[in-house]
């Protein structure tokens, strides 16, 4: 249940940006607002309840600061997909990632495919190219530039469960959070300091949808994940958290009236099916013995 609890939080998140935008708000607006509120929020209760957690040598700082640059890079391709195709789409493209991850492992790490995962590989880029039309007419109205900055993010999440599944495995997830956050906040406002973002008064529910991102849709369903992953472990919790992508599409279909042609769902069932029978290939190896 906390992982289920979490993944619909996660899959609030695009609907949380899209209505932020309809307030008017912009990309790196919406962004900022969400950053700096985790980063705060974070910080403040880490030092209330763990401050443990923030001591760490200055070369894991170093090492946390590049995957704080991955996560910035995955936050911002969803965040700008956001503006050229719907809350669904995005999130079936970001939740292509474990297929990247599998890809990225096999080149750079010699983690190499069996013939299955390589049939399931092949079924979620079919899922993709149906989910965003490729070929003539097959979908209408799904933006090319929207498309890559989706793939964009789930690429640069890959590189972030990877570096951190290689490189980070010695640390606490809270000082990860905490310091890969705080690495993306001060990068994003050295980039877009706030004197050039906010160059005008923000809407009261604008800002109020920014902290939501960062709570609801950040910290809670962060917290929610690591607790369910004590009582059913890491790879069946990537299994539930498959869920958060349907959250996400009935969401945009209750609240912002985004639907998806039958092509497109034909396509979303590949993506998920491929993403959760590899997940579920990864659980059967670990617990087979040997």
């Amino acid at each position: 249940m906390y992982v289920l609890a979490s993944a619909a939080c996660f899959g609030a998140a695009a609907i949380f940006i899209r209505f932020s935008y309809s307030l008017g708000l912009s990309t790196w607006q919406t962004l900022s607002i969400q950053s700096v509120s985790s980063s705060l929020l974070l910080l403040m209760g880490v030092l209330a309840f763990s401050p443990e957690v923030l001591r760490i040598s200055r070369q894991q700082l170093a090492q946390l600061y590049l995957q704080g640059l991955m996560g910035l890079a995955t936050s911002v391709f969803f965040f700008m997909a956001l503006e050229y195709v719907p809350a669904g789409v995005a999130g079936l493209l970001l939740y292509t990632y474990p297929i990247m991850v599998a890809v990225g492992a096999a080149l750079a790490f010699k983690e190499w495919l069996v013939p299955r995962q390589v049939l399931f590989l092949i079924t979620g880029l079919v899922g993709i190219s149906l989910t965003v039309g490729v070929g003539p007419g097959v979908v209408e109205g799904i933006a090319a530039t929207g498309v890559w900055l989706g793939l964009g993010a789930a690429v640069s999440y890959a590189l972030f469960n990877l570096y951190g599944q290689h490189i980070l495995g010695q640390l606490a997830p809270w000082t990860v959070t905490v310091f890969t956050q705080w690495a993306s906040t001060t990068t994003l406002l050295a980039l877009k300091p706030p004197w050039i973002v906010f160059h005008e008064p923000l809407p009261l529910l604008g800002i109020i949808m920014g902290v939501l991102l960062a709570t609801v849709a950040g910290i809670i369903p962060f917290y929610l994940l690591l607790k369910g992953i004590t009582y059913i472990g890491a790879s069946r919790a990537a299994l539930a958290s498959i869920s958060e992508v349907p959250v996400t599409m009935l969401l945009a279909f209750v609240f912002l009236g985004e639907s998806m042609q039958p092509v497109q769902l034909a396509g979303a069932f590949l993506i998920l099916g491929s993403v959760f029978l590899m997940y579920r290939y990864q659980v059967k190896t670990q617990e087979s013995p040997g």
